[in-house]
This record gives structure tokens, C-alpha cells and sequence, in this order.
């Protein structure tokens, strides 16, 4: 059965705000918002943007209001994975009629992870004292809404390199997947320190490598955790260099970590591997908990 929101007040017309298409900054380069984003890591800077119009006449007389300065306009981005919820907020009459009538959401880099959902309304900036019944008057009450458009950040793979490979062209057993790492140097580039390797030969190899299959979501929970898992062991054995905190290197291998450590478990990677050294235990309860393993839809 199809759904119908009633709102308690007059809302524009259909033809009054043309919401147009959502675009990505990433990598300094701005391309069409779609589906699946390439390019990116909890490390890269990246930002959404909306250029909507709006017909000042139409919308003036759907919605029963006297000016749009009585409005603003705000783009939502939120990220369910971290929880995070940002937005950016201009007057409707200002990004109508200004030279600049674009809106950009910002998210701090290491506020988002898997995808996010991207949306942006028009509300009435204060309340006022209108006695009309049919006409807003309270502050954030909604007049258009766009629709939502889901952007995955992550794909199906990894974060870093991720090889399908026979494992017995390498001697190794018949595990489903492995991961190599190098911290020695923490400055290094992140993604010529790790590999994911996938075992072809492996019955399930499949179920991991293709995001259509029926055990593809409950695989890949498992692959991430241990993954993550894997990241930090490996650190754990270079603890010195995260005993203090310092500025590493954008895309550095530490800085990633350090990126990775903070986003899921609120922590440094030095108290983070502190916890796996002292208490093994706590540390895989916190990791089951925080990397959703075995865990609902993303």
C-alpha cells in the first residue's frame, strides 16, 4: 500500500524547487554523486554538493509565505556506520538570488564509513505569529523535502589493495583469505604496507568477491573484522612509534591507523593496542561490537 505524509501546514508545489543532481569533491576533482564512489579511504578529504532553484512565484503562492528570507535551505549528510549527521545551511532568498548558489557539505575526514545518505530540505527559518491555520508558522517546519540518495564509499572491498590469487601458487594453506602487513615504517603509503589476498580455490572465494551473493554481507562482516583485527596486531608489534601522538603523513600508514583506531573504537592506536596486549579478551569484544560483526544491514 502506497504511503501519503500529511503535514499540518501548506507545503510548495511540485513545480516550485527543482533540486537538481547531487555532486562529489574527492581527490580535487568534482564529478556526479553516483552510486558507488572510487578513490576513496577514511584518510581523503571528501564533500557533497546541491545546486537546487527554486521558482519564487510558485513557491510563494503553494506555500502561503510572504518572502523566501522567511525560508532556508539545508543539505543533510548522514552516515549511519559512525552515526555521524552533517548539514550546511543557507537562506533560501540568499542561495536563490546570490551569485553563489551552491550548498557544500563538508564531514570532517574520519567521521564516515561504508556509505552515506545524502538529502536536503526547506524549512521555515522562525516562528512567527501567523494565525492562518493552513499556512507554517513554526521554526523547522518542512515545506520541500528532496528525495534521499545513497552513496556507497567503500564498495564491496577493502580499503587497500586486495589480490585474488591461488594460494597454493604460494605454498600457503587453503585459507579463505590472508592479510600481509608492514608497519615497520608507519610513513610509508598504507597501501603498498597491506595486501589482502583472497584464495580463489577456496568454495566460498566467491561469496566474497561478489556483492550479489546470498552470503556475501555475513562473509564480508567477517573478512573486515578479522581484517581490522590483523591491522592491529600487526601495529601492536611496532608499538613504539604510536606511543605519543604526532601529524603522520597524509595516506601514511599510520595515519590511517590512527584514522581507523579513532572512527570505530574512539581510541589511539597506542591504547587501542595497549587493550589487545593486557586484556585479548576486551579487545575482541570491542571489535565484534564495533565492526558490526555478524551484524545488520550497512
Amino acid at each position: 500500500m502506497a504511503s501519503t505524509r500529511i503535514l499540518p501546514h501548506r507545503e510548495a508545489g511540485p513545480d516550485a524547487v527543482a533540486w537538481g543532481s547531487w555532486w562529489i569533491h574527492l581527490n580535487g576533482e568534482r564529478s556526479p554523486a553516483q552510486d558507488l564512489v572510487t578513490g576513496w579511504d577514511y584518510a581523503t578529504p571528501i564533500s557533497f554538493e546541491l545546486q537546487p532553484s527554486v521558482d519564487e512565484d510558485a513557491f510563494l503562492e503553494s506555500t502561503g509565505l510572504n518572502s523566501l528570507r522567511e525560508c532556508d535551505v539545508v543539505a543533510i549528510c548522514e552516515c549511519a556506520s559512525t552515526g555521524y549527521r552533517f548539514d550546511s545551511r543557507r537562506s533560501l532568498a540568499d542561495l536563490a538570488l546570490g551569485t553563489s548558489k551552491v550548498l557544500v557539505v563538508e564531514p570532517p575526514v574520519g567521521t564516515l564509513a561504508h556509505k552515506v545518505t545524502l538529502s536536503a530540505t526547506i524549512v521555515l527559518a522562525r516562528s512567527t505569529s501567523r494565525t492562518e491555520d493552513d499556512i507554517a508558522s513554526l521554526r523547522g517546519a518542512r515545506l520541500a523535502s528532496s528525495p534521499k540518495q545513497s552513496v556507497d564509499l567503500e564498495g564491496s572491498g577493502a580499503r587497500f589493495p586486495t589480490e585474488a590469487i591461488p594460494f597454493s601458487s604460494l605454498g600457503y594453506p587453503a585459507a579463505l583469505w590472508t592479510v600481509q602487513c608492514d608497519f615497520s615504517d608507519a610513513e610509508d603509503q598504507f597501501t603498498s604496507c597491506v595486501r589482502l589476498l583472497i584464495n580463489t580455490e577456496h568454495p566460498r572465494a566467491d561469496a566474497v568477491l561478489d556483492p550479489s551473493a546470498v552470503e556475501h554481507r555475513l562473509i564480508q562482516s567477517a573478512l573486515e573484522t578479522d581484517v581490522v583485527r590483523q591491522l592491529f596486531r600487526a601495529a601492536s608489534v611496532e608499538g613504539d612509534q604510536f606511543r605519543a601522538r604526532r601529524a603522520w603523513h597524509e595516506g601514511s600508514a599510520g595515519a590511517a591507523l590512527e584514522n581507523l583506531a579513532a572512527l570505530y573504537f574512539g581510541k589511539s592506536v597506542h591504547d587501542l593496542t595497549t587493550t589487545l596486549n593486557v586484556d585479548p579478551p576486551q579487545f575482541e569484544r570491542l571489535l565484534q561490537a564495533r565492526m558490526d560483526f555478524f551484524g545488520g544491514e550497512r
